[in-house]
């Protein structure tokens, strides 16, 4: 994901300006494209589908459908702000904001990296105690 929004806010960057818009040149139409592809692939396999299997796996039994329900309701939220503030965002500048995008992204990769605890052949029932266990990368 953050490779193809890095790609997309360097080609924006670099792209030649008509009437204040950028304007493609060459071959940075097509990277551009190839870039967006990327981009949603890549959700499409990553935080597309999997943010709604973790929000079930996050949660103690006793309540995990409150904490799907404010889960959900923050995920609605967020998707509201960024949807009403992207066309002020884009005023800046395309490329800042998936400039902006890309480092959220590799942000998000590092958060999940180091305290996302790895949940394969787990049973939703034995959830609770992996919270207890250890971090899944030591603190340094």
């Amino acid at each position: 994901m953050a490779l193809g929004l890095g790609t997309l806010a360097v080609v924006f960057e670099t792209a030649g300006r008509v009437d204040g818009q950028p304007q493609l040149d060459g071959a940075q139409g097509p990277i551009a494209v190839v870039a967006l592809n990327v981009f949603v692939a890549f959700f499409a396999a990553s935080w597309g589908p999997v943010v709604w299997v973790l929000l079930g796996e996050m949660s103690p039994n006793s309540v995990r459908a409150a904490a799907l329900s404010v889960g959900v309701m923050a995920n609605w939220i967020a998707n509201f702000v960024v949807s009403e503030r992207f066309p002020e965002l884009v005023q800046v500048g395309l490329g800042i904001a998936c400039g902006l995008f890309a480092v959220s992204a590799v942000l998000s990769l590092l958060y999940v990296w180091r305290f996302v605890r790895e949940t394969k052949g787990t049973e939703l029932e034995q959830m609770d105690a992996l919270e207890s266990g250890p971090p899944r990368l030591p603190a340094s």
